[in-house]
């Protein structure tokens, strides 16, 4: 009997160390390395941001886009020029896969575009895919690994650097979209029809556009971009990527802090085989300018 309860508690001892294990994960300490350069480069560079979004500022823009500006509660406050963003939700690989709860933190500076994430899939309650995913200085790159002990992508190249801008500008859009009076110099637009626009932005080489689709209260509803890759074996991250249709369509505004933010969106690539919803996100809160 003295036996069987000590092999329960070691085997508790030890699992309790597993998770303590694969919840530590370096990842995570890369993310908060990465981040924290930016962070200390920017404020010795610009220090806080203070000016104030005005008419002048956005008089340029589509009039849709001065719009969808002034209804979420980004006029007449202070330009953003980087933010932290706190998700979560839920993500799947194929059609047929179970879905994967998800932690996602985002870090962006929209003033020279560059984004860097943190991906964390929980199951059973343990973290057991890790990833990071960014665009630093117009390249690409994805990382990740499963239960902390095998990677599962690593991966660079210029469709992940073209993929990396399509997310960046995604990003922009959806967070801040005020913030995109800092890229006029790069960025193009076309009105398509009186909800709907194309804007286009040239990178570091990158060329990508992007649809955004309005409704009748002047609100983004829809990101669309087919210059986004996906790769093969129904999962992001592989070799053999070729261009698909993808989009992030937005479920639900919510208000937070006095800004009208996409509480709730979910992403899909449009396959020959049908509409494929891989991903779901709720914010949880941001930290604008920190």
């Amino acid at each position: 009997m003295s036996n069987t309860i000590l092999i329960v508690g070691i085997i508790i001892v030890l699992f309790i160390i597993l998770i303590t294990y694969l919840n530590s994960t370096p990842i995570l300490k890369l993310y908060h390395a990465e981040t924290g350069v930016y962070i200390r480069k920017i404020s010795k560079s610009t220090g806080k941001e203070c000016k104030v979004i005005a008419d002048e500022d956005i008089a340029d823009l589509p009039l849709l886009m001065q719009n969808h500006i002034k209804k979420t509660g980004f006029y007449n406050k202070p330009l953003i020029s980087h933010a932290n963003t706190y998700l979560k939700g839920k993500i799947r690989m194929a059609t047929n896969n179970p879905w994967l709860k998800l932690d996602y933190i985002l870090f962006d500076y929209f003033k020279d575009p560059l984004r860097v994430a943190l991906i964390k899939g929980w199951m059973f309650g343990i973290c057991s895919m890790a990833g990071r995913d960014g665009y630093i200085d117009g390249q690409g790159s994805m990382f990740g690994r499963l239960m902390k002990l095998v990677t599962i992508f690593d991966e660079k190249g210029k469709a992940y650097d073209i993929s990396g801008l399509v997310t960046f500008l995604n990003d922009l859009i959806l967070i801040s979209p005020g913030s995109i009076v800092l890229l006029k110099d790069i960025i193009t637009w076309k009105e398509i029809d009186e909800k709907s626009l194309q804007l286009s932005i040239n990178h570091y080489g990158n060329e990508i556009s992007a649809t955004l689709v309005f409704n009748e209260k002047g609100l983004l509803v829809n990101f669309i971009s087919e210059d986004r890759y996906r790769g093969d074996g129904n999962i992001e991250g592989l070799n053999n990527c070729t261009k698909t249709k993808w989009s992030t369509p937005i479920d639900e505004y919510k208000k937070v802090d006095n800004y009208l933010v996409p509480y709730k969106t979910r992403a899909v690539w449009h396959l020959d085989t049908g509409d494929f919803c891989y991903a779901e996100f709720y914010i949880d809160h941001f930290e604008f300018n920190p």
